[in-house]
């Protein structure tokens, strides 16, 4: 997770997405681009840029919560910080769960993590005036028609929106 990484597959600050069907929680990622570690190295897999925000959070939560012993046994990264299970993968019901509980706390509400991926979809959106190029790229869809079908929607009370529709409406 940081510039120029000895991976050498990517220049600006990335992360590696790799499928594996042995996770002892049996969590799995959907994508599955071929991948392989080499010398402690990761090569291939779905490579996605990271933003600084990301990169502080992972050393942060790796160098003061991550059980050291974890990661010599079955390298996940979101474990159980407590318990009886204390080092263990999370689950996918535990990690949505523990998703669920900070929304709450953040006074956001029942949040889903799922809601994350239509937030960043919209911003990306937003940010690229539209472009659903960057949009597919920037979130790791396999197609532009699925972001414009799924999250490529209008803000109605954008003033340029409501500009559009007026002059559509006088013409008419």
């Amino acid at each position: 997770m940081r510039e120029n990484a000895e991976c050498a597959q990517a220049r600006a600050a990335h992360v590696h997405i790799c499928h594996r069907e042995a996770n002892v929680n049996k969590a799995r990622v959907k994508t599955k681009h071929p991948w392989d570690l080499v010398n402690g190295l990761v090569r291939g897999g779905l490579i996605r840029r990271v933003s600084p925000a990301m990169i502080h959070t992972y050393f942060a939560y790796m160098t003061s919560e991550y059980p050291r012993t974890a990661a010599t046994g079955h390298g996940m990264l979101l474990v159980q910080l407590g318990g009886d299970h204390y080092g263990q993968p999370l689950s996918a019901a535990g990690a949505r769960s523990m998703f669920r509980r900070a929304g709450l706390r953040a006074g956001l509400g029942r949040v889903h993590p799922h809601q994350t991926r239509h937030n960043f979809a919209t911003a990306v959106l937003d940010a690229s005036g539209g472009n659903l190029v960057i949009a597919r790229d920037a979130g790791g869809w396999a197609s532009s028609a699925t972001v414009d079908e799924i999250y490529g929607h209008t803000d109605i009370h954008d003033p340029q929106f409501q500009a559009v529709l007026r002059k559509v409406w006088s013409q008419t």
